[in-house]
């Protein structure tokens, strides 16, 4: 890929001076990236890990200078820490990502014990071990709407589910009583 050419930009003298101290400017960012175009350096600067690095309300590019620093410092600190070892960080450049170091795995816990609970079925498997024949889809979507089965069904993905031993409420039909039920 080619470098763009470093790009003239005119600034107000007295609000380049305020901003200076707290985002970088223009040419501070066509440096750093070697794109004249915002979407390119704004794409190229959070490949490499500035993260904050933003657009604001009047469409230019915004990165603040307290975030670019402790970006760069914890690549400098990592390279300090390769220099210790012998080893030395390869310079970056425009299409390569700064190292990150990751932080450690969590220790490896085990999976959550399985429920003991009722198996579940789709109504119409349910609908075939109670009735001979089952009754049809439409009859099957009847009775849910209208909350004629117990337990009421669950949609899991594109099914409905219930547990094995789901009944039917009849209309008109006396229920079990609590005493009756424990």
């Amino acid at each position: 890929m080619r470098r763009s050419a470093p790009v003239e930009v005119d600034e107000d003298p007295e609000q380049a001076k305020a901003d200076r101290r707290i985002v970088l400017s223009p040419r501070e960012i066509v440096a750093i990236t070697g794109f004249k175009d915002e979407p390119r350096q704004l794409g190229e600067l959070l490949r490499r890990g500035f993260k904050r690095a933003r657009r604001g309300g009047d469409g230019r590019l915004i990165v603040e200078r307290a975030h670019f620093e402790a970006v760069c410092a914890g690549t400098a600190m990592l390279s300090a820490q390769l220099a210790a070892k012998g080893l030395q960080l390869p310079a970056l450049e425009r299409g390569q990502m700064p190292v990150q170091v990751a932080p450690p795995p969590p220790p490896a816990t085990p999976p959550p014990p399985m429920r003991k609970g009722k198996a579940m079925v789709t109504v119409e498997a349910w609908a075939a071990l109670q009735y001979s024949p089952p009754p049809s889809a439409w009859v099957l979507g009847d009775w849910r709407r209208r909350g004629q089965i117990y337990p009421m069904p669950q949609r899991v993905g594109r099914h409905w589910s219930v547990p094995e031993d789901a009944r039917r409420l009849v209309p008109g039909q006396p229920r079990r009583s609590l005493v009756s039920r424990i």
